[in-house]
């Protein structure tokens, strides 16, 4: 668990020294969808990957521990492939004669 440390040592750092630009912005997605600023700082994008793992972040709350962020880490690289995998469909779909699947995605974002 090596994002721990650089965490709670140096917590100012930008989260792009451990975390993929990938990973970054899924933290930001998932943090504005529970209506919390994108983590700017490395302190809150570890915070980030421990409440993916199940740490509920109250006053009287340890720091995260090792099986908090390792179920954190498990979420957060199941959630940055599916990012990834997404935004290779949106890019390689009309190159590869599939522009209907980004055709009908279009259509679904707009519906809702």
């Amino acid at each position: 668990m090596q994002q721990q440390s650089p965490g709670r040592e140096a917590p100012d750092l930008p989260p792009k020294l451990l975390f993929s630009d990938v990973e970054v912005r899924v933290l930001g997605d998932f943090t504005q969808s529970r209506r919390r600023p994108r983590p700017t700082s490395l302190q809150a994008a570890v915070r980030e990957v421990a409440t993916l793992g199940g740490y509920t972040n109250r006053k009287h709350d340890p720091p995260p521990g090792h099986q908090l962020m390792w179920h954190g880490y498990a979420k957060l690289t199941t959630m940055s492939f599916a990012y990834a995998l997404r935004d290779l469909i949106i890019t390689e779909a009309p190159q590869a004669g599939l522009g209907h699947l980004r055709n009908q995605r279009h259509r679904e974002e707009r519906s809702l």
